[in-house]
């Protein structure tokens, strides 16, 4: 098994190079996807009888596309035809697991503020977690300002990553003698989990 994850612009010239060869001038749709979606698909044809779906990654998948469904869709020209295009798609997927599922995740809004005498606000901390079957991907996390600190920055002192959470440590820089200051942040990272 390949450490490399599938790659959808692989898929996509693999599929475009299917088409390009076999369903040039039909009206047939093919199409795959990293995460080892199959559809082979004959828009003519009512409801679901001229479409076929199916996953790369169970065993079954590559014999399923061939089998008698497929005869309902296409001609034996134009299977003969995928057939080693699909193969070796399919090939291709089983080799390299799909790519993990991320997304990103924010955390509560927390606020630093400082008032007179001026110098530096209090800390604040400003954390986010990862969901349940979710982990943080290592050094995604960020600390984002929520509007503009008002007459002040933000100096951060401390950041803390592990697999379940980023949190970071932040306050207010006083920049104006006599006057308020106040910074609102949260944190931000991405989590992931592995495709399903």
């Amino acid at each position: 098994m390949s450490a490399a994850h599938a790659d959808q612009a692989t898929i996509n010239t693999m599929t475009k190079l299917a088409k390009d060869s076999c369903l040039v001038g039909t009206q047939f749709y093919f199409n795959a996807s990293a995460n080892g979606n199959i559809t082979f698909r004959d828009p003519t044809k009512p409801g679901g009888q001229g479409e076929i779906k199916v996953d790369a990654r169970e065993g079954t998948g590559a014999v399923a596309i061939f089998s008698d469904n497929i005869r309902v869709v296409a001609d034996q020209q134009i299977r003969d035809c995928m057939h080693p295009y699909v193969m070796e798609i399919f090939t291709y997927i089983k080799n390299n697991p799909a790519p993990p599922v991320t997304r990103i995740i924010k955390g509560q809004t927390v606020g630093s503020h400082a008032g007179d005498p001026a110098g530096d606000g209090n800390d604040a901390l400003a954390c986010v977690y990862a969901e349940d079957g979710w982990s943080i991907v290592p050094n995604s996390g960020s600390l984002v300002q929520d509007g503009q600190p008002a007459n002040g920055s933000i100096g951060i002192t401390n950041t803390e990553y592990n697999s379940q959470h980023f949190c970071v440590t932040y306050h207010i820089i006083r920049t104006d003698r006599g006057r308020s200051a106040q910074a609102n942040a949260h944190a931000q990272a991405v989590q992931s989990r592995p495709a399903p």
